[in-house]
């Protein structure tokens, strides 16, 4: 899964592909902007699925196991795609580890890991992943 839609998610929706994962089911405030985001890929490699409503979660046919934030965390996380968000993340799963990887650094702690924690999800901080960014980078 994949929260946000704009260029960080577009490399997560990239990443996620290329350790062929799928479907990829992707959520965010503006759902337009999801589904431009996905049109931008190839239909045949990519099965991207746009989460709008509860409906859309009721569809979901396998558990995600693996999430990627990319939306900032210096503000809060709209009421509307926060209780999206919490039955995702709330979906059983039979897999023991499901992780989220968060994109934001500041804070440290963001809302975004507590809504997946409190449904059981491990956690990586965006320190970590920045930090291994620039370790490859260099």
């Amino acid at each position: 899964m994949v929260v946000g839609a704009g260029g960080t998610s577009r490399a997560a929706i990239f990443a996620l592909g290329e350790l062929n994962i799928s479907p990829i089911y992707v959520i965010n405030r503006t759902a337009e902007n999801s589904k431009t985001m996905a049109a931008s890929f190839p239909q045949g490699r990519y099965d991207i699925r746009v989460v709008e409503s509860e409906d859309d979660i009721s569809n979901i046919t396998s558990s995600p196991i693996a999430a990627v934030s990319t939306i900032p965390a210096d503000r809060e996380i709209d009421i509307e795609s926060g209780q999206l968000l919490k039955a995702i993340f709330s979906i059983k799963s039979s897999h023991k580890s499901r992780v989220l990887v968060e994109m934001a650094y500041k804070p440290q702690h963001t809302e975004m890991m507590k809504l997946a924690e409190s449904a059981g999800w491990k956690t990586v901080p965006g320190l970590e992943a920045l930090t291994a960014q620039v370790c490859t980078s260099f």
